[in-house]
């Protein structure tokens, strides 16, 4: 799962949290940064990443 956000400390949170959850979390850096891997056209854009065990 991707995770972004402007400050740092909440990404830090949100992305211990997604693990927790059983996801992979993904972190993109600051929404300007992430925004344009995962906006229309980027990279990212449609990937479905999945977490094995």
């Amino acid at each position: 799962m991707f995770v972004w956000s402007r400050d740092q400390d909440a990404n830090i949170i949100v992305t211990e949290l997604v693990d927790q959850l059983g996801f992979a979390p993904i972190s993109l850096g600051t929404i300007d940064e992430g925004g344009k891997l995962l906006g229309l056209g980027g990279p990212l854009i449609l990937q479905n990443i999945v977490k094995y065990q």
